[in-house]
């Protein structure tokens, strides 16, 4: 036994007896913790440490709650400080720090200097066959650490009863179980996990999760797009429509996925009934009504229609999220009585060009009808400097063809080709005095003084010298508002 202490705990020998104790407590195994006051027995209550290779995480278990723990792995530290929760658990994750491998000794330590440690085991799971309701997987039996040369294979979430041991036998390396050997009804099912491990003899675990993703699909009917996620590498899918055959043999991918681009060849709408299937799992989605009415880049708000009564819907939710990805950026709305819907995202959100918005619906069995829209950057046709969404003057020549056809006043604005082009120019009197005013293109809505005249109808005195004050003023006043 591994349970050492300079100051909390009291030694338990090999034999099952407590050190300092007259009477040994043979085949049991005891552990006294003398913390607060209190002191606890049980198996159950022992500190313990689960360490899962496949994603470089230890974790512990049933440790006194606010302790720090030190971690170690082949006598190196890998973390400190850490301290143990409420539960009585920690946890460190070494993903991209360090590569647990088979034979690595890892040790956590408390600050009083009681550890738990373990020799990681050979333990790998290598196929999982849903069909036959197997577990395989390979193992070695010459761990000095193991406990029995035992594994145990579990099904998650927890199906009750869904649990098998096996022992190695000789120099087998190869393991499987047939989870149709129990009585109770375990299914290995896709949306689920198996765990594997094994103990060692102080009730340290080496742990293997593998967990099964749930095959699903993506309907994105703005673009008469089918893709799907999480299938089976190489199954050739097939999809339907309504029943009608809209292409066949389209292999998943490395990561699983595959796309169906139907484009000219079928329009995508609501109700559709979208089945992608590859023999062994097949996925439908009623296709949801969902629209995007608005964007606001100012206000930072997104706005649409879905309808409530979707047969296949599950809860009337609509997520709505930001493109690239931007933490923290996501919304989860419903519609109203009026089938609208409106996500006001706060102002660590920006919503401009070059991002996108992101609209789901998922329903029941996790199949998916999104909508995705792109804000492109914006044309400015005329080259003015204002977008042609805001510009109330396409067309705008800068420096004016026209204006003005004797010479620019004091006091009077046009477009020249002095200084800036975005600026309207004015004359200075001799005496240096001039206007307290300014005005660029922005302020016109991309209007220039000839196109300002056009509009309001203004007389030639502005053609001959440009644009007044008040005619100025009237303009900026009449787009603002």
């Amino acid at each position: 036994m591994k349970f050492v202490s300079k100051s909390k705990y009291l030694v338990l020998s090999k034999n099952g007896s407590l050190k300092g104790l007259k009477t040994p407590v043979l085949g049991l195994m005891v552990l006294i913790w003398m913390f607060g006051g209190s002191t606890t027995f049980g198996e159950e209550e022992l500190p313990w440490i689960r360490v899962r290779p496949n994603i470089d995480l230890v974790q512990g278990f049933s440790w006194p709650v606010g302790l720090p723990i030190d971690l170690t792995i082949d006598g190196v530290s890998y973390g400190g400080g850490t301290t143990v929760d409420g539960s009585g658990e920690f946890s460190f994750e070494l993903g991209g720090i360090f590569d647990i491998q088979q034979g690595d000794v890892v040790r956590a330590t408390e600050e009083g200097g009681f550890f738990k440690e373990l020799i990681v085991d050979s333990l790998e799971v290598t196929a999982v066959d849903v069909s036959e309701n197997t577990v395989s997987g390979v193992a070695d039996r010459d761990n000095p650490d193991d406990g029995g040369d035992s594994i145990d294979v579990s099904l998650w979430p927890d199906q009750g009863g869904c649990y098998l041991q096996l022992y190695l036998e000789g120099e087998e390396q190869n393991w499987s179980v047939d989870f149709d050997d129990l009585d109770e009804l375990c299914d290995i099912v896709r949306g689920s996990g198996v765990t594997a491990t094994r103990r060692d003899i102080d009730g340290d675990w080496t742990a293997v999760d593998l967990w099964l993703p749930m095959p699903f699909i993506r309907v994105r009917p703005n673009i008469d797009l089918v893709q799907g996620f999480s299938w089976p590498v190489g199954f050739s899918i097939d999809l339907t429509i309504d029943g009608v055959s809209h292409g066949g043999g389209t292999n998943a991918d490395g990561s699983g996925e595959f796309s169906f681009e139907l484009g000219a060849d079928f329009d995508i709408q609501r109700g559709h009934v979208v089945v992608a299937s590859d023999g062994e799992t097949t996925k439908e989605l009623i296709v949801a009504y969902l629209k995007v009415t608005n964007v606001d880049v100012n206000e930072d708000t997104v706005s649409g229609r879905a309808d409530l009564d979707d047969p296949d819907d599950d809860g009337d939710t609509i997520d709505v999220s930001l493109l690239p990805d931007q933490p923290g950026c996501y919304l989860q709305v419903t519609a109203d009585e009026d089938l609208k819907w409106f996500a006001d995202f706060d102002e660590s959100c920006d919503i401009g060009p070059g991002t996108g918005v992101a609209v789901t619906r998922m329903d029941i069995d996790g199949d998916w009808t999104a909508v995705d829209l792109w804000l492109q950057d914006p044309v400015d046709t005329d080259e003015d400097g204002i977008p042609d969404g805001l510009d109330l003057c396409l067309e705008t020549e800068i420096p004016e063809g026209v204006v003005p056809t004797v010479k620019l006043n004091a006091n009077h604005w046009a477009l020249t080709e002095f200084g800036d082009p975005f600026n309207f120019d004015t004359v200075i009197k001799d005496n240096g005095m001039g206007p307290i005013r300014s005005y660029t293109i922005e302020d016109t809505a991309g209007c220039s003084c000839e196109q300002i005249i056009e509009a309001k109808g203004l007389g030639d005195g502005h053609t001959k010298f440009g644009c007044s004050i008040s005619a100025m003023d009237d303009w900026v006043e009449f787009v603002n508002q």
